[in-house]
């Protein structure tokens, strides 16, 4: 998302914070998408609903965690570390 809002400042001419949240805009619904039907996917082994799940029960839960905070950090404190680099370079602080 980082490299995307790059591109969009450098292309569109767009502030980084505007670049920034125009990317958190476009690039959200496929992100969740594809970590949601992740995590669904996992739910059968972390509920151990099937043959053999005992064995993986500890790896699907693992992955469901990993996944949700990874959409949590990717999604939203990566925006605000990008706002905040942008009002430091700019002298303002955007407290």
């Amino acid at each position: 998302m980082v490299t995307f809002a790059d591109e969009l400042h450098q292309r569109q001419g767009l502030s980084r914070r505007e670049a920034a949240l125009q990317a958190a805009k476009i690039r959200l619904r496929p992100r969740l998408m594809t970590t949601i039907t992740t995590m669904i996917g996992f739910a059968q082994l972390a509920l151990n609903l099937g043959e053999g799940a005992d064995m993986l029960q500890p790896m699907a839960i693992g992955a469901i965690g990993g996944l949700a905070t990874e959409a949590v950090v990717a999604l939203f404190f990566m925006l605000l570390r990008t706002d905040r680099a942008a009002g430091c370079g700019s002298g303002k602080r955007s407290d």
